[in-house]
């Protein structure tokens, strides 16, 4: 982070400077000098601090982009803010230190100019020029002090009204014209104040063309990077949730094959009937399975159980119920069917959710309600027979209401996630069945002699750090105890000074950690950390692939829009053009059907992909071997090379390495430019 120190150390300089001015003529022109001096360290140091600002700026908004509420984003973004802050207080430093240096050179070229009014310099027409050079001086001070302002202001406003990249153009050139104004105004003033300004302006607008195309660089890069990071955490979102919708899954298999008799075949089978059902309903997978073992256990027939489902959930969705609702359902009709008689508890359960049970029977039986009522109270009415009555009666009332509600916004939406859980759940399904190879591998691994041996050095490694511990903690209890029976805690004790008190024992306690660090134990420890380092370091040094995946990946996110217009670049060189038609021929893979016949290359390919790689030639074409390719890349060739010199003089033995010099940096150059 810059330090505005240097910006006051200057700004003091000067004023220093400026209070031990004398009357001499010399002196003043040395502190003139000197002052000029500052001055250009106060710009340079300016617009150093005005690229650090520029740059913390792009910090915050990345920062923003970044944020997710964690501690760590959190953080990011508190010193993203605190260093513009501070690096926006330093700009307004350097900036008033700049201009106090400037009104002290202006008022000792003042003071100078006097002086030699009086008399005190000779040489009338040296003074003459050193007061139109500090004029001008001045007066270049004045244009950027003005600039400064100007820039700022506009860029501000012109911000406000058309957006930041007009403002960043609009202040650029303002910048850029009082730039140029002051430098035209100390070559030539008028004249070169105007050229000055129109070359300044035109920079201007190439500075802030260039600041705008960061701007968007950034946003592209951050577009890039976030669009990637986007796609590579929404798969390890699915790989994650498919994983634990595949183990559901294999659990529900495993119960569904208890419940019906040890019959996996029969339970799969199930399974898929009710993951075609979920599919097109707006009821997911879970909710269905939840359903169906309520029903089993109430002793439902498998060949019942999915027309059964598909009626609770018709009435489900025609009166708005929750699969809790729903489950209660299954429940109160698996209740009846196993327990013999229908119970008016059973039926309530229908009736308080809108099913209107006992109608169902009353019409059944041929009464009326009341009458139905006594019936099943005095348990004339059996409980299978009831629940085939009330699921007919369901049927004709609620019969197509999943596939009405599976339309609605809300049933597509649920029909969309049950898609995508299975999705989800094929990704989960190849992770786990070929994860659970390694899983099983690791489990032998560690239940073998290997694993043995593991657990005798995990138990060695842990009592050592133990003793570590405990030598650590003996090292500050001895040191406490010496600390407490030394003649100066004990008169600290007797004087009740308990702050003298509790500063000798953390002394004691700091004492006791010094003496612990310099123990064989801790040494011990030490060296082995070195020792780790230094392997892992001499390790990773044998191959760069070992530690540069995550420098790569940065350095891919630091490419920007030129990037993708290069790579752009490329691969439309490797297309072929045929009046308005642009074909792209990409390399064939080996032994497919279309390399048998051989890959187009008229233009040339700049280097054969893989071995075997089919080509057509042509009449007058020239293939080279991989060791010519070399050669020619390497600037090498294996024909010689005869250059003819006439008319050249050789002066001395020296005049012959300094024409082989001068042949070879021209070659050098000719083959780049042919590249």
């Amino acid at each position: 982070m810059p330090d505005v120190s240097i910006a006051v150390s200057v700004r003091n300089n000067a004023s220093r400077e400026l209070g031990n001015i004398s009357r001499s003529a010399e002196t003043l022109e040395n502190d003139i000098e000197s002052l000029g001096r500052e001055l250009d360290t106060l710009r340079n140091r300016r617009v150093s601090v005005r690229m650090d600002l520029d740059d913390a700026r792009r910090e915050l908004r990345e920062a923003r982009n970044a944020f997710d509420g964690t501690e760590e984003s959190i953080q990011r973004l508190q010193n993203a803010y605190l260093n513009v802050d501070n690096l926006t207080d330093q700009l307004r430093d350097v900036s008033q230190a700049a201009r106090n240096a400037q009104r002290d050179l202006a008022a000792t070229d003042d003071e100078l100019s006097r002086s030699r009014a009086g008399g005190g310099v000779a040489g009338g027409a040296d003074s003459g020029g050193t007061r139109s050079l500090i004029s001008r001086l001045g007066e270049a001070g004045a244009w950027a002090y003005a600039g400064d302002i100007l820039s700022n202001t506009s860029q501000t406003i012109i911000s406000s009204a058309y957006g930041s990249n007009a403002g960043t153009m609009f202040g650029s050139v303002v910048s850029g014209a009082t730039s140029g104004a002051a430098i035209g105004s100390m070559v030539a003033p008028g004249v070169g104040t105007a050229v000055g300004a129109g070359l300044g302006a035109i920079g201007g607008v190439v500075t802030g063309a260039t600041q705008i195309y960061e701007e968007k660089d950034d946003a592209f890069k951050d577009y890039v990077q976030t669009q990637t990071e986007n796609q590579l955490s929404a798969q390890e979102e699915s790989l994650t949730s498919g994983s634990s919708i595949a183990a559901q899954r294999e659990k529900d298999l495993i119960s569904f094959t208890t419940l019906f008799q040890g019959n996996k075949d029969l339970a799969q089978n199930y399974l898929n009937d009710v993951k075609n059902l979920s599919n097109s309903t707006p009821f997911l997978y879970d909710d269905l399975t939840s359903m169906s073992k309520i029903l089993k256990t109430y002793g439902f027939q498998v060949e019942n159980m999915i027309p059964t489902l598909t009626k609770i959930g018709d009435a489900g969705a025609a009166l708005g119920m929750g699969t809790d609702d729903m489950g209660n359902i299954a429940t109160s009709l698996g209740r009846m069917y196993m327990g013999g008689n229908a119970t008016r508890e059973d039926l309530d359960i229908l009736n308080d959710r809108g099913i209107n049970a006992v109608q169902y029977l009353a019409d059944a039986y041929g009464t009326d309600y009341g009458n139905m009522l006594e019936k099943i109270s005095d348990g004339e009415v059996l409980g299978r027979q009831a629940v085939e009555i009330i699921l007919n009666g369901m049927a004709d009332a609620f019969s197509g209401a999943m596939a009405n509600q599976s339309l609605t916004f809300e049933g597509l939406s649920s029909t969309l996630e049950g898609w995508q859980q299975e999705m989800d759940a094929a990704m989960g399904q190849g992770f786990n069945d070929i994860r659970k190879q390694g899983l099983q591998a690791e489990i032998d691994y560690l239940s073998s002699d290997s694993g043995q041996m593991m657990q005798e050095a995990n138990y060695a490694i842990g009592a050592w750090k133990a003793e570590l511990e405990n030598s650590k903690e003996e090292f500050i209890r001895t040191a406490m105890d010496t600390m407490m029976q030394s003649e100066e805690y004990q008169n600290a004790e007797a004087n009740g000074d308990a702050a003298e008190m509790g500063r000798l024992l953390m002394e004691a306690k700091v004492q006791g950690m010094n003496e612990y660090n310099a123990s064989e134990g801790a040494q011990l420890a030490l060296e082995s950390e070195l020792s780790l380092i230094g392997s892992i370091r001499q390790n990773a040094s044998l191959n760069q692939q070992y530690w540069n995946a995550g420098y790569l990946v940065g350095l891919e996110y630091s490419k920007g829009r030129a990037a993708g217009m290069k790579d752009d670049l490329i691969a439309s060189a490797g297309t072929t053009t045929t009046g308005t038609t642009t074909t792209s021929n990409p390399p064939l893979p080996p032994n497919s059907n279309a390399a048998m016949s051989g890959a187009g290359a008229a233009f040339g390919i700049n280097r054969v992909p893989y071995d075997d790689y089919p080509v057509r030639l042509h009449q007058g074409e020239r293939v080279l071997t991989a060791n010519q390719a070399r050669q020619m890349d390497n600037g090498s060739s294996a024909a010689n090379i005869i250059i003819n010199i006439s008319g050249m003089t050789v002066r001395e033995d020296a005049d012959i390495d300094r024409i082989a010099a001068a042949l070879a940096q021209n070659l050098k150059v000719a083959k780049a430019v042919q590249k």
